[in-house]
């Protein structure tokens, strides 16, 4: 709220784009003007040449006549070579009059090499704009989701939390009969008043997400901050909320929720993150700093986005999400320690 309006990354990369290439479109342009026309510039300019030579030889018969010079009667415009043929002087085009020409096989070819040269030039370049328009919707998800993961928590004073797969009540690989209104809500679920119920946003344009029929709510291409730095199986709560272990289809365990004062460094703490590739057999809602198949993702440039507590969005490449350094894996836990015991 407040914040002025800024230029979409995407637009940003196809400006400067568009700046670079036009001194070299207009070179070019200019260059194919004067190749078209240098036909008409040939023939005006021999025109003048002869001319030129005929007003000269006008000039030294002129010299001739006044000296008196006895000689056999003569063309008046005879060449300087001596020649008899008689030379007219070439007749300018009238005004508005036009020069028919074609293009010859070399202009034909300029143009084709200039296309050529364009589309070399504009193929990565636009590429380029594809790739970055869909990381800038993928971050305009996140943003969305953000904001509506802070009016929950601004509602609730907790974080929603999640189990850690997305299985829905009544799915045939249930063993027990679960309880729908306490440990097999999911995160998206209890976020979705506050985005709408826009299932779209769950969609990463560049993620085609896995499929699990039959079982799951929706296909996922973000996941969520459940577990922190730590292992699935571990007692404790580092991220926004996980049901208790064990997180199975066999127990109905309540949720171990995280609440708002819980969370150390909004700013620095993980919260929804794209997911990597997981096949077509397993489909995953949780996001973990680990190189298991809940990883952040590597289809954006090679890396990922993701949202922070505070709402922010950034885009780190795969290898800094996953880094095992204190200073990264800080990032996924709310007391903001690296708990390198639990590695």
């Amino acid at each position: 709220v407040g914040r002025s309006w800024e230029w979409p990354e995407w637009m940003k990369y196809l400006a400067a784009m568009v700046m670079l290439l036009t001194p070299v479109a207009m070179v070019m342009i200019l260059g194919l003007y004067l190749l078209r026309h240098r036909r008409e510039l040939k023939q005006a300019r021999d025109q003048a040449d002869q001319m030129a030579i005929a007003g000269l030889q006008r000039q030294i018969d002129e010299l001739r006549s006044q000296v008196g010079c006895a000689r056999e009667s003569r063309p008046a415009t005879a060449d300087l070579t001596g020649s008899t043929a008689e030379l007219s002087p070439p007749v300018p085009p009238q005004p508005g009059q036009s020069v028919q020409s074609g293009f010859t096989l070399v202009e034909t070819l300029a143009v084709v090499a200039v296309i050529g040269i364009f589309a070399a030039l504009l193929g990565p370049a636009a590429a380029l704009v594809r790739r970055r328009a869909v990381t800038a919707q993928c971050q305009g998800n996140l943003s969305q989701l953000g904001r509506a993961l802070a009016l929950y928590v601004q509602e609730s004073r907790r974080y929603p939390g999640t189990r850690g797969s997305p299985v829905a009540p009544g799915s045939p690989i249930l063993t027990v009969k679960v309880n729908t209104n306490i440990s097999w809500i999911l995160w998206d679920r209890r976020l979705a008043p506050y985005y709408a119920s826009r299932t779209a946003l769950l969609k990463c344009p560049g993620h085609a997400p896995s499929v699990f029929p039959g079982n799951a709510f929706t296909n996922y291409s973000y996941g969520y901050n459940a577990y922190g730095a730590g292992i699935f199986w571990t007692g404790q709560n580092l991220g926004l909320g996980r049901v208790q272990p064990p997180d199975d289809f066999t127990t109905d365990s309540p949720m171990m929720e995280t609440t708002e004062e819980t969370v150390r460094v909004p700013s620095d703490m993980v919260a929804i993150a794209d997911l990597e590739d997981i096949g077509s057999s397993f489909c995953s809602c949780v996001v973990v700093p680990t190189q298991w198949p809940s990883a952040p993702g590597a289809w954006h440039r090679g890396g990922a986005n993701a949202v922070f507590c505070d709402g922010h969005v950034e885009w780190q490449a795969k290898s800094a999400w996953t880094n095992a350094a204190p200073e990264a894996r800080r990032r996924w836990n709310n007391d903001h320690q690296p708990h390198p015991e639990l590695w």
